[in-house]
């Protein structure tokens, strides 16, 4: 008896299981729920092609029980394409210090559903990264608008802070410059 193709199965992005349907029922129901909206007259049946050559994340049941993943809320995200089913960690190289780091699942959460961030959007940069980058700006933003004003009208507080800011990026020549104008500004204030 001669055997046919065997059918390919839905690779869970997850656990990189081969899948049938009967194994993904929470994102099957989860794609035939937000299908059957936005297609009210379209009446489809969900196939395993449909989970082959996704571009949306899913994840099986199995994960979802053991948590390994979390089950997405498609009508909160911000797409060109499907929604996400459901969300797992994914390994990616920060593209600052060049180690790995997880984008886990929580964070995608938080960032597809709540920041309504494009589900297309990726960290380029790893948490540690991000917070210093972030930081660095905020810094950069306080020490301008700081420096806008004309010297002669910076208090000492704002000298303290321009001072304080210079000796956290290592620069000791501003540091110096703004003390002696610090000093200046507390003699004549005798």
């Amino acid at each position: 008896m001669k055997r046919g193709k065997r059918k390919q199965r839905p690779i869970c992005p997850c656990c990189n299981i081969g899948r049938h349907l009967k194994e993904m029922e929470i994102v099957v129901g989860l794609f035939q729920e937000y299908h059957d909206k936005q297609f009210p007259n379209l009446e489809t049946k969900i196939k395993d092609q449909d989970f082959l050559q996704a571009d949306f994340e899913w994840a099986c049941d199995v994960c979802i029980t053991a948590r390994k993943a979390v089950i997405a809320i498609p009508s909160k995200q911000v797409t060109s394409g499907y929604p996400n089913m459901a969300y797992s960690d994914t390994l990616y190289t920060c593209g600052t210090c060049e180690n790995d780091f997880l984008f886990h699942k929580e964070e995608k959460q938080l960032w597809y559903e709540k920041l309504q961030f494009s589900t297309s959007s990726i960290p380029y940069n790893c948490t540690a990264c991000r917070k210093t980058i972030r930081k660095q700006k905020n810094e950069n933003k306080q020490l301008s608008a700081l420096l806008r004003k004309p010297e002669p009208e910076l208090s000492k507080v704002e000298l303290q802070q321009i001072i304080a800011l210079y000796k956290e990026w290592d620069k000791p020549e501003k540091v110096a410059y703004f003390n002696s104008v610090l000093k200046k500004k507390w003699f004549l204030s005798r």
